[in-house]
């Protein structure tokens, strides 16, 4: 229609008069066009302009019907359409809202409705909306889809169709059965009808009763019809008659009332009927609203139970709320009020079918013309009916007792011939009729059961057959897996426990559904549909002690299926190569899904890990994802996972840490008399040591923990051979007469330093503390300022490397390193170590000197003793006579005054480098300051000569025992004093003469320690006490002297 091989003359140009005018309500639309571009030989492209219109009833009390319907049109046509009315009759304008409050005030419109009635606008009579149209342009441009309720608007469709002249009108539509036009000319003009196919909606209804109840079942009904029009009667008839005939229905009685479509009018006659009858089993109504008001008389007449009994049907689909409750087992859905659904696809296919004829020789533009649509075909350039015959209520084949057998048995020729020209055979021409059957639905209370049984019971599915793709093509199966739960890793056996749902994702096509009946998903049991073979490849818990819950499967309307179940246990995972890193190692593990057909049926495919993954206690909270790898049909879902190396730290590490350093105490505690075993110490940390490496062993695995554990092993057991050895030797040098004067001597001396302030004297305090003095054993100072230190490095650069990994180990500088309170903590403690040495060194605390100065005092000393000894030998043996012993004592008083003069000299110089407040010392006959840096105290502050004149050499004088003048005793226990012959009350047992003696020599000699010789016992002269060697037992000794 109006289409050639350039502009129409007079005809408008399509949108080229700017925007069409909008509606009151505010959806007005541009013009479009809807003609495809055809490029025929020496003709511009040609274009049909469109304006198309929606006119349906606007009256309150309908638009729970019709609210809808106008909402399927607006959005079906979307984009396209140019305006929608709301029409009223022009003596009923006021039954029109003109806001959505007073609508849902007066209760017209059922509540799940109000957004599909939308938008409202102003309603407009029949003559309002032909000005409008026509203001638009001309109407041979319209498209008109349309209804005209109880006969409103027919003639404005009249005169739409016939505009101004034959031939340019307008095309009309009718969405619904109305009276035919009575301009309408099928050769000229463009009239058709789209009627919603209400018995297929019925039986559908009819269907699901006989689903829900049973065959065979007896009913006693309440029909509710509408008004006095066939057409509506259908809709409750055509549902008892489908029960009576293919569910076996024994229809016991039937109560018929007309209830007008009015709800207080079916609420008045169901209660009545209800009284009457309180037996009726069935309500079958010709459209929702009249079952609201049948719900308010069940509820008023019948008890509970009694209603529960009740088996109740509707139309129209316009309160989901009885569905919802399940008070109406189902409502008919005639498709009418659903957007690209039912009677719009079919005004669609019809548009659709008039543009592809646009710019041919047989363009559709007539009632005609649509009906040589429907008729003819072309085929090899001939157009021709090729329709034969049509047959009307055919029965099935083979039913029993009716015309159809009696057809067959009858027939002389062909029975199936003779059967159908029986049952009604003729020519095809339904092409001759002006209406389309449109498909009709229903809906339903128990969608989705309805849905699964019409998927799986009532179809040849087969759940045995696997699904397949349109090509052959492998069927795209997506696994993944959320809610990844990890309860505990077993890193010595290999394994981790843990929970986890894994969901398989695929589609098939058998399993699609109407999305406008059920919008899904639909839940089926995997036993009743095909599912994939899948399992976890990594899973060794046993198969009976397996935890799995499998849910069923969810089905999309598109056939997408979902599969999901839950798996419990344990998986493998290799950990050995990552253990080394322990307490600080990291792995990387799996949930290995696998599926068991071939590549060839099924591509997995990566649908990752959807959520995130929660760790197990020992471990860190957050898991890492990692990339899922793919191998043929198995998929890998992978994660790192990283210990808490907090607890393996503080358990082992730092407690471990700590017992090395009480091991090296020992190095602090005095040899003897401190009340302290110092080899008791050492071991007891080598033996708690050994307990904590076998406890925090947690794989044959040789880890980072263990080369830690041997590093504090070899200093334990290096600090407990330095201990013996100190020990040995200072048994021997008191063994062989001690020189416990010098140390006094040491002490008194350095407590005569005086140094600058009390920073000074803590600093000195701490040095001697930490560094140790001559005054300490060589080896124990040694210890103190080459092992302890050694230790803290040693400590930091384990920190950083992995000795079991050849040190290329990233994993310990990443998680370690920087971030460990092991390297933190001995870092603290070395800082304090050279920031003591650089500061006792710059605050002149000790000198090589002044070290020098007390080696050579201490020389000296002995030199003097030895000079002593020698005298009084000479004495002894020849008298004193035979040596010149005013000489003797002359050198002797000499060298010591040479001594005395030099200590003195270095005390002055002491005193005067190290002025206190605002003393000032004298220098050279008057006072001064001294020098701004001059070096301060030191450890020792007496020095002996360089060069001394030695004494002469002569022989210590022989010891004489005299057993009548002294008696030693030790002391035994009372349990063994009478094993004793000779004792001194309470428990003193006299030594024998040969110990004795050994003892009063040592007590001349001023030695402290004495090996009483044959004997395991070392006797201590300052405490008075024996010690055995082996057992350290000790006990105490007395020597006693007569006048």
């Amino acid at each position: 229609r109006g289409l050639c091989c350039g502009p129409r003359t007079g005809a408008p140009v399509p949108n080229g008069r700017g925007s069409k005018p909008t509606t009151r309500d505010g959806r007005g639309q541009l013009g479009t066009m809807r003609a495809p571009l055809w490029a025929l030989v020496g003709c511009a492209p040609l274009i049909e302009a469109r304006r198309l219109y929606g006119i349906f009833p606007g009256d309150d009390f309908l638009q729970d019907y019709w609210g809808p319907v106008r909402y399927a049109f607006n959005e079906t046509f979307a984009g396209e359409f140019t305006r929608s009315f709301k029409m009223v009759d022009p003596t009923l304008t006021a039954n029109c809202a003109a806001d959505l409050d007073a609508l849902k005030a007066s209760g017209a419109l059922a509540e799940g409705f109000y957004d599909r009635a939308l938008p409202l606008g102003s309603c407009l009579t029949p003559d309002e909306i032909k000005a409008a149209i026509l203001a638009d342009g001309p109407a041979s441009d319209a498209v008109i889809i349309g209804a005209a309720r109880a006969g409103v608007g027919i003639d404005m469709y009249d005169d739409l169709l016939y505009a101004d002249a034959p031939g340019n009108g307008a095309t009309v539509f009718f969405v619904y059965g109305a009276s035919p036009p009575t301009n309408n000319d099928p050769a000229i003009n463009f009239y058709w009808t789209f009627d919603p196919d209400v018995t297929t909606a019925a039986q559908l209804v009819a269907a699901e009763m006989c689903r829900r109840f049973g065959r065979g079942v007896e009913h006693r009904v309440l029909k509710l019809y509408g008004n006095d029009q066939p057409a509506f009667d259908i809709r409750v008839d055509a549902q008892l008659e489908w029960l009576w005939e293919n569910c076996e229905a024994k229809i016991i009685s039937t109560t018929e009332a007309r209830a007008k479509f009015d709800r207080d009018l079916a609420k008045e006659l169901t209660k009545k009927a209800l009284i009457h009858d309180p037996s009726i089993t069935t309500i079958l109504a010709a459209n929702d609203r009249m079952l609201l008001g049948a719900r308010e008389a069940i509820d008023e007449t019948l008890s509970w139970e009694g209603a529960a009994k009740l088996m109740v049907a509707g139309f129209d689909r316009v309160e989901k709320s009885l569905l919802d409750d399940d008070f109406m087992v189902a409502s008919a859905d005639q498709y009418i009020g659903v957007a690209g659904a039912g009677l719009w696809r079919a005004v669609k296919n019809v548009l659709d079918a008039v543009d592809a004829a646009a710019g041919t020789a047989n363009p559709i533009d007539s009632t005609n013309a649509l009906k040589a649509y429907f008729k003819e075909t072309t085929y090899d350039g001939i157009n021709a009916n090729r329709w034969e015959k049509c047959t009307a209520d055919l029965e099935p084949y083979g039913a029993s007792g009716d015309a159809w057998d009696t057809a067959l048995a009858a027939a002389s020729g062909d029975a199936w011939d003779a059967a159908l020209a029986l049952a009604g055979e003729a020519d095809c021409n339904f092409y001759d009729e002006v209406t389309t059957e449109t498909e009709t639905s229903c809906q339903y209370a128990d969608a989705e059961g309805f849905t699964v049984d019409a998927l799986i019971h009532q179809t040849s599915y087969q759940a045995t057959v696997a699904a397949k793709t349109d090509d052959n093509s492998p069927l795209p199966v997506t696994a993944s897996v959320r809610e990844l739960e990890i309860q505990t890793m077993d890193t010595a056996g290999g394994s981790f426990s843990a929970t986890a749902w894994v969901d398989l994702q695929w589609k098939d096509t058998r399993l699609r559904y109407d999305r406008n009946v059920f919008e899904g998903p639909i839940r089926v049991d995997i036993d009743r549909i095909w599912v994939p073979e899948m399992y976890i490849h990594n899973l060794q818990t046993p198969e009976g002690l397996q935890l799995i819950k499998r849910l069923p499967a969810e089905v999309l309307p598109d056939g997408s299926v979902t599969y999901k179940f839950r798996t419990v246990g344990e998986y493998g995972c290799d950990m050995d190569t990552d253990l080394k890193n322990y307490p600080y190692d990291v792995h990387t593990c799996s949930l290995d899904v696998r599926v068991a057909e071939s590549t060839n049926e099924i591509d997995i495919q990566d649908g990752d890990i959807l959520e995130d993954i929660d760790g197990c206690e020992g471990w860190e909270k957050k898991v890492l994802k990692v990339g899922n790898k793919k191998t043929e049909n198995k998929l890998e879902f992978r994660f790192k996972i990283e210990r808490d190396s907090q607890f393996a730290v503080m358990s082992y590490v730092l407690v471990g840490w700590a017992f090395n350093l009480l091991g090296f105490t020992v190095f602090w505690i005095r040899a003897e008399g401190a009340g302290i075993d110092r080899s008791a110490v050492a071991i007891t940390t080598i033996l708690a040591a050994q307990f904590m490496m076998y406890e925090a062993k947690v794989t044959k695995v040789f880890t980072w923990l263990d080369w830690y554990f041997v590093i504090m092993l070899v200093y334990q057991f290096l600090a407990f051979i330095l201990l013996v050895k100190s020990s040995r030797d200072y048994r021997q040098q008191q063994a062989a007469g001690g020189d416990e004067k010098f140390f006094i001597r040491v002490k008194a001396a350095q407590s005569k330093i005086r140094r600058r302030s009390k920073a000074d004297d803590w600093t000195f305090w701490l040095f001697n503390l930490i560094f140790a003095g001559l005054e300490t054993n060589a080896l124990d100072r040694a210890a103190r300022r080459i092992m302890v230190p050694s230790f803290f490095v040693v400590q930091i650069i384990i920190s950083f490397v992995n000795p079991t990994d050849d040190f290329k180990s990233k994993v310990i500088w990443e998680r370690a390193g920087f971030n460990s309170r092991l390297f933190w903590l001995n870092f603290v403690l070395l800082l304090f170590y050279v920031g003591l040495f650089v500061t006792a060194w710059f605050l002149g605390q000790f000198h090589e000197d002044e070290s020098t100065e007390l080696a050579h005092f201490k020389k000296a000393e002995k030199r003097v003793q030895e000079g002593m000894m020698r005298l009084e030998t000479v004495i002894e043996l020849h008298g004193a006579d035979s040596l010149d012993v005013q000489t003797f004592f002359h050198k002797w008083r000499e060298t010591t005054d040479k001594l005395r003069d030099r200590e003195d000299t270095i005390n002055r110089r002491r005193a005067m480098r190290t002025p206190q407040h605002d003393e000032r010392r004298m220098q050279g006959g008057s006072w001064s300051s001294p020098p701004k840096h001059a070096p301060v105290g030191s450890v020792v502050a007496v020095v002996g000569a360089t060069r001394l004149p030695r004494p002469p050499s002569v022989q210590k004088p022989r010891f004489i025992f005299d057993p009548t003048r002294v008696t030693w005793y030790w002391e035994e226990t009372p349990e063994r004093i009478s094993q004793h012959a000779v004792v001194r009350p309470p428990y003193w047992v006299p030594f024998d003469e040969k110990a004795a003696a050994q003892l009063e020599e040592a007590l001349v000699d001023e030695r402290s320690l004495v090996q009483l010789i044959g004997t395991k016992y070392v006797a201590d002269l300052r405490t008075m006490t024996q010690k055995n060697q082996q057992t350290s037992y000790s006990r105490r000794i007395l020597r006693e002297a007569s006048s």
